[in-house]
């Protein structure tokens, strides 16, 4: 398969433009960021291989002594005590000795059986806990592999600077920073921090699979050295006199009390809203 054959799988275009029409199937084509989530997804609702719960109990089992069935000189041995308990009584008979030797015999013979149930039960559950313990370690380790693949397709996508096909608020606010990040004017812009934000920080999203519906949460970027970070007010140095950084507030001034000044009134810059509050 080509380069440009891959790409148009992966979900982007190559050139640096979106045209859907030029990518076959387009609206058929999952993005990277779809693919991400249902292969997470897919990998999360694996069920449990009951086979190899099985397997595994039979091999905890042959670490413990096995329960032997009852033998010809086990029923011998309870006749003879039955006989010998029917002597106990005032008019004793063989039939009632036989009687007593056999209820004996299967009382220890349902004892046998109850003592091989729990011990099957407890082997199952150690073998269903082992296959768990398992199943999340390999859930694990293939998440951060498909968590590694999702990042480095990402990273040599903005290298490149090919924008997103997809729709979703993540693809967008990575095309809306590949689109600017050589405008100055733009990466110290609040919009271009929200951007950032998206593109960096996990969100969980609610994926369908065939066993319903599942969490799945994308990781945040590590974007450092790829493209700029946004220029946060407080990491700009101005002097008295100066316009605050961010072009929206560029009217207002900086005071020597360390309030902004606009249109005769004063403001204090709050850096969790990201704007300015009036005092």
């Amino acid at each position: 398969m080509s380069r440009t054959g891959l790409s148009s799988l992966m979900g982007y275009a190559p050139g640096g433009t979106v045209d859907l029409a030029d990518i076959p199937d387009a609206n058929e084509v999952p993005s990277i960021y779809e693919s991400y989530l249902k292969t997470v997804g897919d990998i999360k609702e694996s069920p449990l291989n009951i086979a190899d719960v099985k397997s595994k109990a039979e091999e905890y089992g042959e670490l413990f002594p096995q329960t032997e069935p009852q033998s010809f000189y086990d029923l011998a041995g309870a006749l003879a005590k039955g006989i010998f308990k029917a002597q106990a009584e005032k008019f004793p008979t063989l039939g009632r000795g036989l009687g007593y030797g056999f209820e004996i015999f299967n009382e220890a013979n349902d004892k046998r059986k109850q003592e091989k149930q729990k011990l099957t039960n407890a082997l199952m559950t150690m073998a269903l806990q082992s296959a768990e313990t398992n199943k999340k370690r390999d859930y694990e380790l293939r998440s951060k592999l498909a968590e590694i693949e999702f990042e480095n397709l990402i990273k040599a996508q903005i290298t490149r600077g090919n924008l997103f096909t997809g729709k979703t608020p993540f693809e967008q606010a990575l095309n809306f920073i590949m689109t600017n990040k050589n405008n100055p004017k733009i990466i110290n812009s609040p919009e271009y921090a929200i951007m950032y934000g998206i593109a960096t920080k996990p969100n969980t999203q609610i994926v369908q699979t065939e066993s319903g519906a599942l969490p799945v949460t994308t990781p945040g970027l590590d974007l450092s050295g790829v493209v700029p970070p946004p220029v946060r007010a407080s990491s700009v140095k101005i002097k008295i006199g100066d316009p605050f950084p961010d072009p929206k507030y560029s009217t207002y001034i900086l005071q020597g009390d360390g309030t902004f000044m606009s249109n005769g009134m004063s403001y204090t810059w709050n850096e969790k809203t990201g704007m300015m509050e009036p005092i």
